[in-house]
């Protein structure tokens, strides 16, 4: 279960509702105990706490959670880790900090998006008190436990998202904000859901990353990638690609959105297997294709350039 990037850097798969290689949490060896970036889900718990065990820690042994964001395959399980361990430091976007301290509007949006399905997917979500959330900034540096990490914002994907560059290995831990790639292939897919999705940002932020020159992309969906500029090239070109799909659906308004989302999900999934082979296991967000084509349509639909 626990991969390791280096000596110090390694990551553990979460298996979301029991499919391996899809959702990871990063594990980075400090002098005070370990770093967690994007710990997951609460119905991931025990796999979070089984690849600490394998690395030899347990949850009281966490120096502080590192997340991208706060969407609730990303950072579900904070609160609960908070609760187990009240010395836990949570590091996020300052736009996220309050709906970690009181998640109720988040619950309820998510709520809304999954319905019964929410413990199933996600588990509880529970409050952090406010002394162990930590608001970040841009270009701030974190010295924890020794160990030096830059942030970097990187909006367009969710308003609230961050990047992490590991100085001591040039490893950056995007999130969301380099899409999805797995199989070990160069398919790289956008991660464009409802409701944050802006595209000029979004490449702004791919073009920020690569200004940062890292050595390594790690992406919690899924895993560490070296051809960084090939894998930053290719996710701006399929969002480009993307949008001017949308956008062509849009423009002819002679289906309902949910038959220009089937046929998205179709093409998408058409040209997927035509790279990697028919056979291929096609993993995608928990929303599905499906919901990228909704958030690209909500930004062709807000913007004021379209």
């Amino acid at each position: 279960m626990l991969q390791v990037i280096d000596p110090t850097t390694k990551y553990t798969d979460l298996l979301l509702q029991g499919q391996p290689g899809y959702l990871a949490a990063a594990i980075l060896d400090t002098n005070d105990g370990p770093l967690v970036i994007d710990p997951g889900p609460t119905t991931c718990l025990g796999y979070l706490e089984a690849g600490l065990a394998e690395a030899g820690y347990r949850v009281k042994d966490v120096l502080a959670l590192l997340l991208t964001h706060i969407h609730l395959d990303h950072a579900g399980v904070s609160g609960r880790l908070a609760a187990i361990h009240p010395e836990l430091k949570v590091y996020v976007h300052p736009r996220g900090t309050r709906h970690l301290i009181d998640p109720t509007k988040l619950v309820a949006s998510a709520t809304r998006l999954y319905g019964e399905a929410m413990d199933q997917l996600w588990g509880d979500i529970l409050p952090i008190p406010s002394e162990q959330v930590e608001p970040v900034s841009n270009d701030e540096t974190l010295i924890l436990g020794g160990r030096s990490v830059v942030v970097l914002e990187t909006q367009g994907h969710a308003q609230h998202q961050v990047a992490y560059l590991d100085q001591s290995s040039g490893t950056i831990f995007v999130g969301d904000a380099a899409g999805e790639r797995f199989e070990d292939t160069a398919i790289v897919l956008p991660v464009t859901p409802p409701p944050d999705i802006h595209v000029p940002q979004m490449l702004q932020s791919t073009a920020a990353i690569r200004a940062l020159d890292p050595t390594r992309l790690f992406l919690t969906h899924y895993g560490p990638f070296d051809d960084v500029l090939a894998h930053l090239d290719q996710h701006d070109q399929w969002l480009l690609r993307w949008e001017g799909w949308v956008a062509a659906d849009i423009a002819k308004a002679d289906h309902s959105d949910e038959e220009f989302a089937k046929a998205f999900t179709a093409r998408v999934l058409d040209e997927y297997r035509t790279a990697v082979g028919p056979t291929a296991v096609v993993r995608v967000h928990p929303d599905g294709i499906e919901s990228s084509w909704y958030g690209l349509a909500r930004w062709l639909r807000h913007s004021p350039t379209h």
